[in-house]
């Protein structure tokens, strides 16, 4: 019986392909067998996540396109999955060590585990930057203005303007477009932002919606 397939999304295929290299590589180092090609090692990964080869795991990941929302790939760290990784490509590759194959995976785990706990220690790495308009005096704020306007021109120095006053990134600034700048019911001005990132990346209800002051309406109309 086949082992079921793991579900990889069209934006983990890259990581996927990261990830079969380096298992191979721990392979080819600890048994010291002939280099795998990177179809070999590709098409490796893939059969022991249940996949026919690597051309049915990419052929799947087009059905699960709308359902992709960009988050890391955890193969090895899952207890199930690593003893199915483990058990296919000894068979697989059955003219090397299963030990040999057992200690490669492993080590994919040790990796993976460090890699969930880089991201736990740093709870804060995608919230929205801690510099904020009450810790730049309004003189400060002006000179720079000014400095960003005569080196770079209004649009980079209005973006800097707004951003610093809101405490938005760089990416929502970026992404910024006229038609996200509405009326609400009350007749106030709403800038409506769209993430575009990370693990909200295209789920259209991923908004904040931030109401504009006459300063920043000030700003956009010189644009």
């Amino acid at each position: 019986m086949s082992p079921q397939k793991f579900p990889i999304y069209p934006l983990q295929l890259q990581l996927f392909k990261t990830k079969a290299k380096q298992l191979a590589s721990y392979i080819q180092d600890m048994s010291g067998c002939i280099r795998l090609s990177n179809f070999q090692k590709n098409d490796l990964l893939s059969k022991a996540l249940g996949y026919k080869g690597h051309s049915d795991l990419v052929q799947s990941t087009k059905s699960r396109k709308l359902a992709d929302k960009n988050v890391p790939l955890y193969l090895f760290s899952d207890e199930h999955i690593n003893k199915q990784i483990s058990s296919v490509i000894c068979s697989e590759l059955a003219n090397i060590d299963t030990k040999v194959i057992t200690k490669a995976v492993n080590k994919m785990v040790e990796n993976e585990l460090r890699e969930k706990e880089g991201k736990v220690s740093r709870p804060y790495r995608y919230k929205k930057s801690t510099l904020s308009i009450k810790y730049v005096s309004e003189e400060l704020q002006i000179k720079i203005f000014k400095l960003l306007y005569e080196n770079f021109g209004i649009v980079i120095a209005a973006l800097w303007d707004i951003g610093i006053r809101h405490g938005l990134r760089t990416s929502e600034l970026l992404n910024i477009k006229i038609n996200h700048i509405h009326k609400d019911d009350q007749n106030r001005t709403i800038l409506t932002l769209y993430k575009q990132d990370y693990t909200l990346y295209n789920q259209k209800d991923s908004y904040q919606q931030i109401l504009l002051l006459d300063k920043d309406l000030n700003i956009i109309k010189q644009l």
